[in-house]
């Protein structure tokens, strides 16, 4: 997921909804599920579910091709500590964000001048998330990040800023609601916002709040919410994503595999193999995707997507035709193969790539939640809003790794993804 201003792109999901005179679904739900032929074992591994046992687990929840973790939250310095199931992992964010109404330990909200800090985040599907930052001892797999500002997802915590409203976008209010306990953004960056939140008063993203009111602020790196893997004392270069294969055009009902932190640090990360893209400093690499465009358009890596968003190729199917819902949906009449070139922000190295598009009114109402051929537009038709983003089901059958900023390893110095 990314934020949806400069700094960020958010959480892209499609949930099903109704629609009219629907055609025969030729998919049927399945049992069948998917793991890792050898799954690494270490201090440095978090064990991560598609649709699995780490997601939630309520009827209607659950979303397709959702990527979960548990995460151990304690109070700073102490043994006093809860663990959090549900939580979305999200190569396209920074930064843990948790609802505030599972945290059972007591966490200290950061303070400036007797005001609390408190974040306002949006995401490119329009919800946005609100609520003060705290800090709390991060415990991933077996590795621990000390005293990481976290997020404390709480919508009705003083008054929040217009952004953040319902008339300026969709709060995300409860987990039932959102579809997740929280999210873990452990992307390319350290920070969720960066130097420009530290200069500019009026950000869009740091408010300052003295009882109910809130004004926007300025806000130091220190305190703003932070992706904890490269606060680890070790294994903090970056990070590898392992999923297994998922081959059936109809999906299937979930999925088991890792994270592995460090790169190139142990025996169970190296990156030996992979090409490595470095992005700019939003973290986008460039995409010249032919069936839509010759021109080269931003392109990233997001566990947090649950669809391949990319721009109209010519002559796909939309799933308009299934009722107004289904819009922005592919719906190719068979699984459809497509290539695109990548390339490094600095015009290499290059890289075509393969992906799936199946129809999507027929995997969403199949009762299946794990698919490798989602698809639906990105942008619009036309090259200047037009991106692409390699979603979660790119990561399927893949090792991913995300090598953070300003951070060297045996694949080249960071923000780069890399497969």
């Amino acid at each position: 997921m990314k934020f949806a201003e400069s700094i960020f792109l958010g959480v892209f999901f499609l949930v099903a909804c109704s629609e009219s005179s629907p055609p025969k679904n030729p998919c049927t739900a399945t049992t069948e599920t998917a793991a890792l032929t050898s799954a690494p074992t270490g201090s440095n591994v978090m064990s991560v579910t598609v649709n699995g046992s780490n997601c939630p687990q309520e009827a209607g929840v659950q979303y397709p091709n959702e990527i979960c973790a548990a995460v151990t939250l304690c109070e700073p310095g102490t043994s006093t500590c809860q663990t959090i199931d549900g939580i979305l992992v999200d190569t396209g964010s920074y930064g843990l964000r948790v609802f505030k109404s599972l945290i059972t330990i007591s966490l200290i909200n950061e303070t400036s001048a007797g005001a609390t800090i408190a974040d306002c985040v949006r995401y490119g599907d329009g919800s946005s998330q609100w609520g003060p930052v705290a800090v709390a001892d991060v415990k991933l797999g077996g590795l621990v990040a000390s005293s990481v500002p976290i997020h404390l997802v709480e919508s009705t915590f003083a008054t929040a800023p217009s952004a953040c409203t319902s008339s300026q976008s969709f709060p995300d209010t409860s987990p039932s609601q959102a579809g997740f306990n929280g999210i873990l953004g452990l992307g390319l960056f350290q920070h969720d916002c960066g130097t420009p939140c530290t200069t500019i008063t009026a950000n869009g993203q740091y408010y300052k709040c003295t009882g109910s009111s809130c004004s926007a602020s300025k806000v130091a790196l220190s305190l703003q919410v932070q992706n904890p893997a490269p606060l680890f004392s070790t294994d903090n270069n970056g990070l590898l994503v392992k999923l297994p294969s998922v081959t059936a055009d109809c999906g299937i009902a979930s999925a088991s595999g890792a994270v592995v932190f460090g790169i190139g640090t142990q025996s169970n990360n190296s990156g030996s193999g992979l090409t490595a893209l470095v992005t700019d400093s939003g973290g986008d690499f460039d995409t010249t995707f032919g069936s839509f465009s010759s021109t080269a358009i931003p392109g990233f890596i997001d566990s947090g997507s649950s669809n391949l968003f990319i721009p109209p190729p010519s002559g796909m199917e939309d799933c308009g035709a299934y009722g107004s819902s289904w819009e922005g949906v592919f719906c190719p009449s068979s699984t459809q193969t497509l290539t695109a070139v990548n390339a490094g922000i600095s015009g290499s190295p290059t890289n075509t790539v393969s992906f799936s598009v199946g129809n999507g009114y027929f995997l969403n109402t199949s009762g299946n939640y794990v698919f490798f051929n989602a698809g639906a537009l990105s942008g619009d038709n036309v090259s200047s809003s037009a991106f692409m983003d390699y979603g979660l089901p790119y990561f399927l059958g893949k090792t991913v790794a995300v090598g953070f900023d300003s951070q060297t390893s045996s694949l080249g110095t960071g923000p780069y993804f890399a497969y």
